[in-house]
């Protein structure tokens, strides 16, 4: 369990909340064909977790970036059927809803309008309190920008929020911001990445709270 009382618990998205790997594998896939990439869906499986633009730096793809990042966009949009919440989810996040102490959010890489879409067909009856996707004022993931602009926005401490991830990315943001992470074992890191805190589903959340 946690020493500190926590006050806000954050959620990344993918990996998380949702499984879309089916989605994103569709997607490069398309995106591999359209643009003549050689990089496999495992080599970008890799860097799940940082911006769709930093996937593609990291992966040293240079030419038709903005082209490839609307292109991408686009087919995942058509294709949000792909998506579905992980086990127990949308009932975790509503016994969350039920306490008066404890407030929930999603800090994600997925850009703005994707995570509205996907928010709205899968957990419309969920209060979430803030909902951050990348900005241009702000560093993505890894960078602590995001996680300590809400916390500023929230007017709460950083040892009064947790946060549920699943990458490396994710640890090394919370690491940088001095807030708790929760690994979500269950997610797209595999073996990758150890923590203090874990779940192995996302109702394990209740037994570190």
């Amino acid at each position: 369990m946690f020493r500190n009382k926590k006050k806000l618990i954050l959620f990344d998205l993918d990996g998380v909340l949702i499984d879309s790997e089916k989605n994103m594998k569709f997607s490069w896939l398309k995106v591999k064909n359209k643009f003549l990439i050689k990089k496999s869906f495992d080599e970008y499986k890799k860097y799940l977790g940082m911006s769709f633009l930093d996937i593609l730096n990291s992966l040293k793809i240079i030419n038709n970036k903005k082209d490839i990042e609307t292109y991408y966009k686009s087919i995942s949009k058509l294709n949000i059927n792909l998506i579905k919440p992980f086990p127990d989810v949308v009932n975790t996040l509503s016994k969350l809803n039920k306490s008066n102490e404890i407030k929930i959010g999603i800090l994600t890489s997925k850009d703005s309008q994707r995570t509205k879409i996907i928010v709205n067909k899968f957990f419309s009856k969920i209060k979430f309190h803030c909902i951050q996707s990348p900005n241009k004022k702000n560093r993505p993931k890894p960078a602590p920008d995001l996680i300590l602009k809400i916390i500023s926005d929230m007017r709460i401490d950083p040892s009064e929020c947790c946060y549920i991830g699943d990458s490396k990315y994710d640890q090394e943001m919370c690491n940088r911001s001095n807030i708790d992470f929760i690994y979500a074992s269950y997610g797209y890191g595999g073996s990758s990445v150890k923590s203090k805190y874990f779940v192995k589903k996302i109702s394990d959340i209740f037994k570190i709270l």
